[in-house]
Formats: C-alpha cells, sequence, structure tokens
C-alpha cells in the first residue's frame, strides 16, 4: 500500500462561488494537482467544474440538497475510456 500525502486549499471568491485547489504526492508516482470551482444557482443547486493532472481529467457537475439528501451527477473525461458518467445519492445524518 503505498503513502501519500494532501495539501489544499478554498477560497470563497463570492458568496456562491468557491474555488478549490490541492496538490496530492504519492509514493512512487508523479505528483498531481486538482482545481476546481463550485458556483450556488440557488439554496439547492450547484454547478462545478473541476480539473486534474496525471492523468488530465476534466469533469463538470451538477449537486442537488433537499435535506437531509443530496443528489450529485457528474460527467468526466477519461483518456481510455471517453466520457464516463456518475450519479451520487447521499443521506446526510444529523
Amino acid at each position: 500500500m503505498a503513502s501519500g500525502i494532501s495539501a489544499g486549499l478554498a477560497y470563497a471568491a463570492a458568496p456562491s462561488a468557491t474555488i478549490t485547489i490541492e496538490v496530492t504526492e504519492q509514493e512512487n508516482a508523479v505528483a498531481q494537482f486538482h482545481a476546481g470551482i463550485q458556483a450556488e444557482i440557488s439554496d439547492m443547486f450547484f454547478l462545478r467544474a473541476g480539473y486534474a493532472t496525471n492523468p488530465d481529467l476534466l469533469c463538470f457537475g451538477l449537486g442537488y440538497t433537499y435535506k437531509p439528501f443530496t443528489l450529485d451527477l457528474a460527467l468526466t473525461t477519461n483518456n481510455p475510456l471517453g466520457i464516463s458518467g456518475f450519479l451520487t445519492v447521499a443521506y446526510i445524518f444529523n
């Protein structure tokens, strides 16, 4: 099992927009850089976009929150596979 370390920052660029960056380095691997932005469209809808290196990936997504549930739909590019989709449904316990 490889060990690694990550460090990141988040910046609230506006009351409805957040920018994030992260660098991850794992043992015996090239460092990865991740960057993303999230824009709040309304109290319940979010748009997201991201980029990662090694391998190069572009991601786009939409989030919906209706407490205590969240629903996330994302599309990402993947060099060998083309475009991949993801769906996440979560229940948040309080």
